[in-house]
């Protein structure tokens, strides 16, 4: 049994000529085809035909250089504008938990006199203990509720020193504030 000659469609050589159907067609019999990384390919829509392989991309060597020469400064100055921001929020943070622990603390005392020194040693250990370095740190105790079942509010200020994200435009340093109150328990004794 022999088998029936394979039919070609479309637009194509003649039968016998070059190889058809899946297999390597030869420039020969398709001049418009253009050699591309080592592969024969048809141009698209009729671009490309008779020109050089890679005559269109020689403008753009150059630029993606230049791309790298102008992005990498800007995605740098951003990075770094980041880290700064989030020191700085990191540095806030810090100064409103010292603010809480240290009207906890002053909550705790039993005169107001005793509150303002246990909010002050309370605030500055838990600031030194963050590693946030202050230039200049102010601790307020609001003591005019100071009762049985009363409130004292603590404000703590700190000019923090940001030196290390002056890189990233940032001042150098920055005031932070953190305000806090804590509630006086009812049914306990407060000295005079």
């Amino acid at each position: 049994m022999t088998r029936p000659p394979k039919v070609l469609r479309g637009p194509g050589p003649a039968p016998g000529r070059c190889h058809w159907a899946g297999q390597r067609v030869s420039r020969r019999c398709h001049p418009r085809l253009e050699r591309v990384s080592g592969r024969n390919q048809r141009p698209r829509n009729g671009a490309g035909a008779g020109r050089r392989a890679g005559a269109a991309e020689t403008g753009q060597r150059g630029a993606v250089a230049l791309e790298l020469v102008v992005l990498a400064p800007l995605l740098l100055a951003f990075l770094l504008l980041t880290v700064g921001l989030g020191r700085i929020e990191l540095a806030d943070g810090q100064v409103q938990g010292a603010a809480r622990d240290a009207a906890r603390a002053a909550s705790l005392a039993r005169t107001p006199t005793a509150a303002r020194i246990t909010a002050l040693q309370t605030a500055a250990a838990d600031l030194r203990g963050a590693g946030l370095s202050c230039r200049q740190m102010a601790v307020q105790l609001d003591d005019t509720a100071f009762h049985a079942g009363g409130l004292v509010r603590v404000a703590v200020r700190c000019t923090a020193d940001l030196s290390a994200v002056t890189l990233s435009g940032l001042p150098g340093r920055r005031t932070l504030q953190g305000l806090s109150a804590a509630p006086l328990e009812k049914y306990r004794g407060i000295g005079g």
